[in-house]
């Protein structure tokens, strides 16, 4: 959670950055950075684990289903990651 503390610092600075660049080609390198730093909160995020919204159990008893808090994707709770977008589920109290 730190280093997505730090990634948003940076991003804020790119978009003040941006709004005070002169040159087209300035701007675009800006631009790239900011869409850069962008991609990699997104991905630091999915890697902390989110709790599924339990949808319910099958037949087995043991093996529970949920929806990934993330792209909503129905997943069962032997998955540690959404198989759709890759989001880190935490299965734990989920009874």
């Amino acid at each position: 959670e730190e280093a997505i503390k730090i990634i948003d610092a940076l991003i804020f600075q790119a978009y003040l950055e941006y709004e005070v660049a002169r040159s087209k080609r300035g701007k675009i390198d800006i631009n790239n950075r900011y869409n850069a730093l962008t991609i990699a909160k997104e991905a630091l995020e999915k890697q902390i684990p989110k709790k599924p919204t339990l949808k319910h159990r099958c037949y087995a008893g043991s093996v529970r289903r949920g929806v990934c808090p993330n792209c909503l994707m129905t997943e069962n709770n032997n998955a540690n990651y959404c198989r759709a977008c890759g989001q880190a589920i935490d299965w734990s109290d989920t009874e």
